[in-house]
């Protein structure tokens, strides 16, 4: 598993607008450390150091946690898809992959996630702002040596 180090020593310039880096502490508490400038704009506001689970609809945040806490504790990783309401009502659906990193100094587990949108969503941003994830769905895990969960 890469060190968060790694990442910020070697971080992919086309993907870095669309990343997110989150402090794991247990299923149910998580806390955004980074967000890349592609989802603040999309978002309209920079949410780095809010509860994560605040962005997710109260109905998914359990089974969201559920899976992100498999990622740092296994470790696994997955690909998911996000259904994001815009504060027009508009739903943006988004793909993703979630990784855990390694973070010898800090107290919490570490995961990163890349976004991917259409350039047609990403056009729009300014006038209709992303608000909430209201879906959220594993589409695959990925085994990294440790297995996946059933």
């Amino acid at each position: 598993m890469p060190n968060l180090s790694d990442y910020f020593d070697h971080a992919p310039p086309k993907l870095q607008p669309y990343v997110g880096i989150s402090d794991i502490h247990s299923p149910t508490k998580m806390t955004l450390r980074l967000m890349g400038t592609g989802l603040v704009e999309l978002g309209g506001h920079d949410p780095t150091g809010a509860a994560l689970e605040l962005l997710y609809s109260e109905k998914i945040r359990a089974s969201m946690g559920k899976a992100v806490w498999g990622v740092v504790t296994m470790p696994t990783a997955y690909l998911c898809v996000r259904s994001i309401r815009r504060h027009s009502g508009r739903i943006l659906e988004g793909a993703s992959i979630c990784l855990p990193l390694l973070n010898h100094s800090a107290t919490a587990n570490i995961v990163i996630t890349y976004a991917n949108f259409s350039i047609n969503d990403m056009k729009f941003a300014d006038q209709d702002q992303l608000e909430l994830v209201q879906d959220w769905r594993v589409t695959h895990w990925i085994d990294l040596g440790a297995g996946v969960p059933d």
